[in-house]
């Protein structure tokens, strides 16, 4: 494998705020190509392949081992980074009919999404443990339908139609490659040429915590970078990240220590201000450390609850049967929404079952079934509560 090439200190700035990167990897010449062929016979003649797409594809691996994605990798995750079994094909057949450019435009705001977990469903991670990889084997103009991302997104929850409107189209050349933090907020282009469009993603996670930089690092000093695409200045949060990466044992030694009022700043906090003078609150109270100990209680309202964080409850008779949380599923709400709508349409009042938390009857020593006149309640964090009565078979 030819020699890893660094990201550099302004490249890994960019990637903190802004949460991609796009570049070109050197490759043997025609790979692009053949990749492309491949994939349109795959894609016109079977189902999707799915995590089997690169050894039906194995040119693919010369994008991924090119010193230029190797070295990215190594710079946001570490020497000893890890490929995912996770890889998708994600195609955009050829257009079957002219589609307008507002046509296009509203497809793209539609699709905008921020993947789960694979397989795990867990809340967001601003750290850098998990990146993205997305290859496109052909030309991919704005027309063709390139992926989007919403810069600055991967410090979100979710995304809101304000986030959404500002995607920006990775369009390039054959081969363009982009690295993206793994919660940045993204969409699918709609293709509107006679042609194909295919992107595929890799996934890629860190292998250890950083003790030091693993890119071309000249200065651990943290600043801003020149380009700057996200729309919030969150430098405490980037300072923050930088100083991890960095392998720093002080992860504050960034911040600035603030001054002001605290109780001033807690008021900023409140849901009628403006959402960028309640970030900016948020990080000035972030700069007092624990002299800012009571803001604690409207911090945690401020930011809300995580949906994917909710304790789940279940009683038998006023008996503790249940006690679990929804970051314990398997696969997170979103990713089972996600996955579903590739095979059927979900309607107004659907519902979804999924497993159950650890507790069942059937699995304890000894077993216990329910019985006629048992009173079961379930109470989800935040959905309320539900109360049923067993009743015995009729007839």
């Amino acid at each position: 494998m030819t020699e890893p090439i660094l990201l550099t200190d302004e490249q890994m700035r960019e990637f903190i705020v802004n949460g991609y990167l796009v570049f070109e990897p050197t490759v043997p010449d025609g790979t692009h190509e053949t990749c492309y062929r491949k994939l349109n016979q795959i894609i016109d003649t079977e189902l999707n392949p799915g995590n089997n797409i690169l050894p039906r594809v194995p040119e693919m691996r010369h994008i991924l081992n090119s010193p230029e994605v190797h070295g990215a990798l190594i710079s946001v995750l570490g020497p000893d980074y890890l490929e995912h079994p996770h890889r998708y094909c994600h195609p955009r057949k050829p257009a079957e009919e002219p589609v307008s450019e507002e046509e296009a435009y509203k497809g793209m705001l539609k699709g905008s999404h921020q993947d789960g977990y694979t397989p795990m469903g867990h809340p967001r991670q601003h750290y850098s443990r998990y990146a993205r990889i997305m290859y496109y084997p052909q030309d991919s103009p704005v027309e063709l339908g390139p992926t989007h991302v919403i810069p600055g997104t991967q410090f979100n929850r979710g995304l809101t139609d304000e986030d959404r409107a500002r995607n920006m189209p990775v369009a390039g050349k054959a081969g363009t490659v982009s690295l993206t933090h793994f919660d940045i907020g993204h969409a699918a282009g709609v293709n509107r040429l006679s042609r194909h469009r295919h992107m595929i993603k890799f996934l890629y996670l860190r292998g250890a915590e950083p003790t030091d930089p693993s890119w071309d690092c000249k200065s651990s000093d943290w600043q801003k970078p020149q380009e700057i695409t996200a729309p919030y200045d969150l430098e405490l949060a980037w300072s923050h990240g930088w100083d991890w990466l960095c392998g720093k044992r002080d992860r504050y030694v960034s911040m600035a220590k603030a001054t002001g009022d605290v109780a001033e700043l807690v008021g900023r906090l409140e849901p009628g201000v403006q959402l960028e003078q309640r970030l900016q609150a948020a990080q000035a109270l972030a700069g007092f450390g624990e002299e800012a100990a009571a803001a604690v209680p409207s911090l945690v309202e401020c930011l809300g609850t995580d949906p994917q964080a909710l304790r789940v409850h279940l009683e038998v008779n006023g008996e503790s049967m249940q006690d679990s949380s929804t970051d314990q599923m398997l696969f997170c709400v979103a990713h089972l929404i996600s996955y579903i709508s590739f095979f059927m349409t979900l309607a107004a009042g659907d519902v979804i079952i999924t497993g159950t938390p650890p507790g069942v009857g059937a699995g304890r020593t000894p077993p216990r079934f329910l019985q006629p006149g048992d009173v079961v309640t379930v109470d989800v964090e935040g959905l309320g509560e539900q109360r049923q009565v067993v009743v015995g078979p009729t007839g």
